[in-house]
């Protein structure tokens, strides 16, 4: 049996909170293991980390939180406002990626695989790993999704007050 709009919204807002909460698990390892934020030897490492944590996962995983709560919401505002954190969190990717862009122009690297100790190599994003790319695309999937059932609500409301407007006339 196919599920409805209202319950496959709920099963995409489960998992978004799912993917939300996995992340803020990388969020607290990479800080207290990769970057040794919590027995730090010195006020850089951790404020490196800061900085890195706010400008970049702090936004995905806000946006990941509005996600999930425009998901329940009805169909049109849900919909804004799913639209409006995929476009947060692409954004925050950007940001990354053009980081990391520069990065690699002041190091005078031509390729991204000459960045040590970098955990993927599919997206030059510094200090990314899978989970980050996986996050990315889920979040381009619900995008698309939300910006289809935007556009069939916006066209179907359409056509029912053209057809509304020719009746009331006849």
């Amino acid at each position: 049996m196919p599920l409805s709009y209202a319950q496959l919204n709920g099963v995409v807002a489960a998992i978004t909170f799912a993917v939300f909460f996995i992340t803020a698990i990388r969020i607290s390892f990479d800080s207290g293991y990769s970057y040794n934020a919590i027995g730090c030897h010195g006020y850089l490492e951790v404020s490196c980390y800061i900085t890195f944590f706010i400008e970049k996962l702090a936004f995905i995983a806000a946006g990941l939180v509005f996600v999930a709560l425009g998901l329940r919401l009805r169909k049109f505002l849900g919909s804004l406002v799913v639209l409006a954190a995929c476009s947060v969190v692409v954004a925050s990717y950007y940001l990354w990626y053009s980081g990391t862009i520069a990065i690699m122009k002041q190091a005078e690297f031509q390729d991204f695989s000459q960045l040590p100790g970098q955990k993927q190599r599919f997206l030059p994003l510094l200090d990314a790993n899978f989970l980050d790319i996986a996050v990315l695309g889920f979040v381009l999937l619900i995008f698309v999704w939300q910006l289809t059932a935007l556009w069939r609500s916006l066209r179907a409301n359409s056509e029912s007050s053209t057809t509304r407007g020719v009746t009331s006339t006849i």
